[in-house]
């Protein structure tokens, strides 16, 4: 099972950090995607990729958003799988860098 952070700073015109990809320690990578990254309600997604750069169907992804500056969080995104890509929704209701945590689930035994 990989598990990585990001953290996103979420203002109310944009984000600064989100949409860089990191190595899943299974192998290969996964990318997360805010969308508008501002705040309010915000379009979470995370799509994942083999060793080789091709779509890794993987059978699990959760995420979860925490502001630690304000302790608040976490909340779970519930996200849903389209092959490759995980997508859900999540209210962010305060500016700052918000921690997105993401867990891949590479393998049915993981």
């Amino acid at each position: 099972m990989g598990e990585w952070s990001n953290t996103s700073v979420v203002t109310r015109t944009g984000c600064a950090s989100a949409g860089r990809a990191v190595q899943v320690p299974a192998g290969g990578e996964a990318q997360l995607t805010v969308e508008p990254a501002t705040v309010g309600m915000n379009k979470i997604i995370v799509t994942v990729m083999d060793a080789q750069g091709h779509p890794w169907h993987v059978p699990e992804v959760t995420v979860r958003a925490t502001l630690p500056e304000r302790q608040l969080g976490p909340f779970d995104v519930h996200v849903t799988a389209d092959g490759h890509i995980f997508a859900g929704h999540v209210d962010l209701p305060l500016p700052g860098a918000w921690r997105i945590d993401i867990t891949v689930r590479t393998s049915d035994i993981d």
